[in-house]
């Protein structure tokens, strides 16, 4: 207990890496936008990062065509296109459009915690699948980012806890 003073004193910042700021900074948006935006959104958002991930991982493929005819394609090309999927994605799921066609029912998602839970595994996924689009070597993150974000297990962990979370909170419901 006599530590705890001397321990949220050091705490500043200006000692977070630019890695750890950003996570921070994406988690509190989509912890935001899935307490200002309500389940149907948030359950949007998850589907939008799934689709984006799986389209742009074939992207290769596809940009190859654009090689062979001589335009240039950056090492960036597969973390461009997740990002304007997701968000173009997003945006288009995120409407009624998307309740009315899958008539997807949210009953497990009602209280505050379980969109905050769902909010926070999103921003992990998004912050996983963006590091792992993200060409190896361009950008110096720490171990500990890595670790938790894109080596290993993670990715994988990453994209199937959600999935997980939302079985269990079906299963909750019934």
């Amino acid at each position: 207990m006599e530590n705890i003073p001397q321990f949220s004193s050091s705490l500043t910042l200006s000692g977070l890496s630019w890695d750890i700021a950003a996570i921070f900074f994406v988690a509190i948006l989509i912890f935001l936008f899935g307490l200002t935006s309500g389940r149907d959104r948030l359950l949007a958002l998850l589907l939008s990062l799934y689709a984006a991930s799986t389209i742009a991982s074939t992207s290769p493929q596809v940009l190859s065509v654009f090689v062979e005819y001589g335009i240039r394609v950056s090492s960036f090309t597969k973390l461009e296109v997740f990002i304007v999927l997701f968000l173009l994605l997003s945006f288009l799921l995120s409407g009624k459009i998307f309740l009315n066609i899958f008539q997807f029912s949210a009953e497990g998602l009602k209280s505050l915690w379980q969109v905050i839970v769902l909010s926070l595994l999103i921003a992990g996924l998004f912050i996983s699948l963006f590091l792992q689009f993200l060409p190896y070597n361009t950008l110096a993150i720490s171990s500990g980012v890595a670790y938790i974000f894109r080596d290993g297990l993670a990715p994988f962990l990453w994209a199937a806890v959600p999935v997980l979370f939302l079985i269990f909170l079906r299963v909750e419901g019934e």
